[in-house]
């Protein structure tokens, strides 16, 4: 699941397109010199790069849904609500749900707090991490270059509940999640987002295009 902007997603615009990458192999630090990958509208460019990374662990599907989670990076409150409800959908039931892992690399201020404060609230995720590059040349790596250093775990932050964020108070998205969650956990068939743009399940190969079966 990608949380991110309609503009990203849509990919019309050069200046929301992936950046040039450098498609190394994992654990290696880039050549000096090595030509980058030129830039591409998002889903196209995840269309090309995530089938090879899915196929060992697909368990034999063709394709994989890729989900897009489209919000306002400067409005707090719709974007946590956006993405409190996507946590809520997917949470564990005994051997049912999703482990969930959040990835902090990136993304603004707007998005980052939403995400912090949706899994707090929720205690739904149960990893947040970050990845980081000691150099310009390493922050082009499609891959990691290196293990020491580069993975970050970060730490669940508590919320003081004597604070507000942006003119809301910490009341506003925690009675949010109280009036939201017992109705999702009604259960069956309720997408995962229910804002008036819906999450949006993009199918992926799980192999190119250009590979055999």
């Amino acid at each position: 699941m990608l949380v991110t902007t309609p503009e990203v997603f849509e990919g019309t615009q050069e200046q929301f397109h992936s950046l040039s990458y450098n498609d190394h192999d994992p654990g290696r630090a880039p050549q000096s010199g090595a030509k980058l990958k030129p830039r591409a509208p998002m889903r196209e460019a995840l269309r090309e790069l995530l089938p090879p990374q899915w196929a060992p662990i697909a368990k034999g599907r063709t394709e994989v849904p890729l989900y897009w989670c489209l919000v306002d990076r400067t409005a707090l409150l719709p974007t946590f609500q956006r993405v409190a409800e996507m946590l809520l959908a997917v949470r564990s039931t005994g051997a049912l749900g999703k482990e969930v892992w959040i990835n902090l690399t990136g993304g603004n201020n707007v998005i980052n707090l939403a995400l912090q404060l949706a899994a707090t609230l929720t205690g739904q995720p149960a990893r947040f991490y970050y990845v980081q590059a000691a150099d310009r040349a390493e922050e082009s790596c499609l891959r990691y270059p290196c293990e020491e250093g580069y993975w970050v775990d970060l730490p669940l932050l508590p919320v003081p509940t004597s604070r507000g964020f942006g003119g809301f108070g910490i009341g506003d998205f925690g009675s949010w999640i109280e009036g939201r969650g017992p109705r999702l956990r009604g259960g069956g068939g309720q997408s995962a987002i229910r804002n008036p743009k819906p999450a949006m399940g993009t199918p992926v190969p799980t192999r190119r295009p250009s590979q055999s079966a």
